[in-house]
C-alpha cells in the first residue's frame, strides 16, 4: 500500500466513510477509490488535489511529505494574535465542511476574515478594566 493510499483510507475511516460514500461524495467509483487506497493504481495530480480538498489537507500532506497525523497545529490564544497561516491550519485541521463538501478558497478567506474580527473583539473585551 502506499503512503498516499495509507493516508486516504485513514482518513476516510476516521470520517466513517465507506469507501462507496467516500465516492459518491467526490464522484469517483468505489472501485477506483479501492484502487488508489490498496496502492494499485495511482490518482492523478488533479485527483489528488480533490482529495486533499475533500479532507482539508494539503497535496503535500496526503503524498507524505509534511506529517500528516502527528503535526499539531500551535493553539490559538488570546495573548498572540494568530496569523493568516495559524487560521489556514486551524481550519485544515478542524476539517470545516458546508454541507458534507469541502470549502472553496472564497469560503476559507472569508472564514479567516471572520476569526480574525473575533478574536479581536474578544481580546478586546478581555482587555476592558472590568474583566482585569
Amino acid at each position: 500500500m502506499s503512503l498516499l493510499g495509507s493516508n486516504i483510507r485513514k482518513l476516510r475511516e476516521d470520517r466513517g466513510l465507506t469507501q462507496s460514500q467516500l465516492g459518491g461524495k467526490i464522484g469517483l467509483a468505489e472501485s477506483t477509490i479501492s484502487l488508489y487506497e490498496s496502492g494499485k493504481r495511482e490518482p492523478n495530480l488533479d485527483t489528488v488535489q480533490l482529495f486533499a480538498d475533500f479532507f482539508g489537507y494539503s497535496v503535500d500532506q496526503l503524498l507524505g511529505r509534511n506529517n500528516l497525523f502527528t503535526s499539531s497545529p500551535k493553539p490559538l490564544t488570546l495573548e498572540e494574535e494568530p496569523t493568516h497561516q495559524d487560521l489556514e491550519e486551524f481550519l485544515h485541521t478542524s476539517n470545516v465542511q458546508f454541507n458534507g463538501a469541502p470549502l472553496d478558497e472564497t469560503d476559507k478567506e472569508e472564514i479567516i476574515d471572520v476569526l480574525k474580527y473575533v478574536w479581536k473583539r474578544l481580546r478586546k473585551d478581555k482587555d476592558t478594566p472590568e474583566n482585569k
